[in-house]
């Protein structure tokens, strides 16, 4: 799907960003390493200040964020009472 829309002239560098960072916070909460969170949380801010001019990619960056943190806990949720 990525090179349908993308073509040849997109990164896969920022796909595999994605994959890694669920895979940390999956493994965080599956092991109840819940301050996990907070260092996942400071990271994704201290990789991004110094984009303070640009306030639209950083509301798009923040909603984004919390979009997949809070996948990653419902599909544990559901893992951890519904299927185990």
């Amino acid at each position: 799907m990525r090179k349908h829309y993308l073509g040849e002239y997109g990164s896969t560098r920022p796909m595999w960003n994605g994959i890694i960072e669920r895979v940390f916070l999956y493994l965080c909460i599956l092991t109840q390493v819940y301050h996990g969170l907070t260092l996942f949380g400071a990271l994704k801010i201290g990789t991004r200040i110094k984009a303070e001019d640009n306030k639209v990619s950083n509301d798009y960056f923040l909603i984004g964020n919390m979009i997949s943190v809070s996948m990653v806990l419902v599909t544990t949720y559901i893992y951890q009472n519904w299927i185990v």
